[in-house]
């Protein structure tokens, strides 16, 4: 397996005497994400019972009928190369990676290599990853279920660092929510060459599973430099470029590829694999793409 292209990386760490271990048991921790095939309320209710018409700050919510868990993430920042990026309005980010089922749901497709209804959804372009976020997004304004000016999209990567950091819960980890990846993500050593379900190893301190391993994830951003002002607030990449970020790591990847600060990308188009996505439900943006026209 080719290692993703990419321009910075993190140092390896010293692994415990126990990661090998632990690389190769899911957590007893992991909690699995809702399936279709479970009854989901049929008048919007969110995962903690309030039964909100709207996603409510401060809280979960999970989108119905989709069995696709949101969680609420504050505002806050992160310090990247000596600079700080601010963070300046909260949104929510996906519990789990799209699954199958849910990508098959809203689209009709599956284009995963490996195919299980709970698995991330693999082998997916860029485009088509921002039209599901954009179908996503219609469906719920038109059940009336959408914050105003907020949409369903690709993270932007500093919200998808930003998150796989932990917030402002943060322990500063090599890894989402670990200083050991064996715990968190599935990588080469312990996925015996394939994805596995979302939700099987231990979440970082938002509740979030698979920031780390399983599939890459497409990120909103063209690749490029970062910005190189001492303090950037809400940062969404360059304007133009040929790649798109992918974060995160993969099942196929060394797991110094699935550290929170190490970046990589890919051609927006054709597919890629094995490249996922999550979504975020935030501050409407607007891609500079056709994607719409994948779907």
């Amino acid at each position: 397996q080719t290692a993703p292209e990419t321009r910075s990386a993190v140092t390896d760490t010293t692994r415990d005497a126990d990661a090998a271990k632990a690389a190769n048991e899911p957590s007893a921790e992991a909690a699995a994400p809702p399936s279709l095939a479970e009854e989901v309320p049929e008048n919007g209710d969110s995962i903690t019972g309030s039964a909100p018409v709207l996603p409510t700050s401060g809280q979960p919510w999970e989108v119905p009928e989709m069995g696709m868990v949101l969680v609420y993430v504050d505002k806050g920042g992160l310090q990247r190369e000596g600079r700080t990026v601010n963070l300046t309005r909260p949104f929510w980010v996906g519990a789990y990676e799209v699954m199958q089922e849910q990508y098959e749901a809203l689209t009709g497709e599956n284009p995963s290599q490996f195919k299980a209804p709970r698995n991330p959804v693999e082998n997916v372009s860029w485009d088509a990853a921002v039209a599901y976020c954009q179908a996503l997004t219609t469906r719920e304004r038109e059940a009336g279920r959408l914050p105003e000016a907020y949409e369903y999209r690709l993270p932007t990567e500093a919200e998808w660092e930003y998150a796989a950091r932990g917030g402002v819960a943060t322990k500063g980890t090599e890894f989402s929510g670990s200083k050991n990846a064996g715990g968190v993500a599935w990588v080469d050593i312990n996925s015996e060459g394939r994805p596995h379900p979302t939700g099987e190893k231990r979440p970082n301190e938002l509740g979030l599973y698979d920031m780390s391993g399983n599939v890459r994830e497409w990120c909103l951003d063209w690749f490029g430099a970062y910005a190189q002002e001492a303090d950037v607030s809400d940062p969404s990449g360059p304007e133009i470029g040929t790649r798109r970020v992918t974060r995160g790591g993969s099942w196929s990847n060394a797991e110094t590829f699935s550290g929170v600060s190490f970046r990589s990308m890919a051609a927006p188009t054709p597919s890629v694999n094995p490249v996922g996505f999550r979504v975020v439900l935030a501050s409407a943006l607007s891609p500079p793409s056709d994607a719409a026209a994948a779907l």
